[in-house]
């Protein structure tokens, strides 16, 4: 049996609290200072429209330094079913699930770093904001080729082992880290969701949805909405399961 603390199917929860300021959210609990989730029924509503344009937006972005934030981006969780229901109090009780082949070929899970360690003045370790200013300083057009950043022990570290090649380098570290708290509590730590993300809109295919979670009230109507959909109706894999089903898991 293989270990279950990672997910066949990646989620994405629709009922994310709107005006959130993510640069003052470092675990789960600060999201609820800042605001509550959507209701079921504008959730539902959020998962509606995405079926119907096969599109998660890349709407989110992230301040990772005094003067940088990470382009817009979309995100999916890697949490087993059995663990939704912790997470429901932040995102709401409507989430869409994906393939992982699909997200494996798509995404990129984020770096988390701890905020223990980073100075409050900076917001950035010294040596990781310098490198950060850097990318900032001479990458106003996308182009990570930049001699004094190249020459930073992180790139001997990753890019020399072949992890991953200097075009994507750049990205990597402006797009793909996280500052959280660290806990063994869930609500005390972004660690807990394991999330994965992808720059930009991310277009997919009818046979790239695994499931579809919602209240029991509103099941119906989803399958409803899914089923007049050609694209759907060809596919059976879509599993429907109530948010009360996933509560009892």
């Amino acid at each position: 049996m293989d270990q279950r603390y990672r997910s066949g199917v990646f989620w994405h929860f629709t009922g994310s609290p709107k005006g959130v300021n993510w640069e003052k959210a470092y675990k789960p609990s600060d999201i609820l200072n800042q605001g509550f989730p959507c209701s079921d029924e504008e959730s539902v509503d959020t998962l509606l429209k995405i079926i119907n344009s096969r599109k998660l937006k890349g709407s989110c972005v992230e301040k990772i330094g005094k003067n940088i934030e990470t382009n817009k981006f979309c995100c999916v969780t890697d949490i087993p079913l059995k663990d939704l229901h912790i997470h429901s109090k932040y995102y709401g009780q409507v989430a869409i699930g994906f393939s992982s082949k699909e997200i494996h070929e798509n995404f990129q899970p984020v770096i988390y770093v701890p905020i223990q360690r980073v100075s409050k003045k900076q917001v950035m370790p010294d040596e990781s904001f310098q490198l950060m200013s850097d990318i900032e300083m001479h990458n106003s057009e996308g182009n990570y080729e930049c001699s004094e950043f190249w020459t930073g022990i992180l790139r001997d570290k990753i890019v020399n082992s072949g992890v991953v090649n200097e075009e994507d380098f750049g990205a990597l570290f402006k797009d793909f880290v996280k500052f959280t708290a660290f806990s063994n509590i869930s609500s005390e730590t972004f660690y807990s969701e394991r999330e994965w993300r992808h720059v930009g809109n991310y277009k997919f295919k009818a046979d790239a949805l695994a499931a579809i979670i919602a209240p029991e009230k509103y099941l119906g109507k989803v399958k409803e909405y899914i089923y007049s959909h050609q694209d759907y109706k060809d596919n059976s894999e879509i599993s429907l399961l109530s948010w009360e089903f996933v509560q009892n898991c």
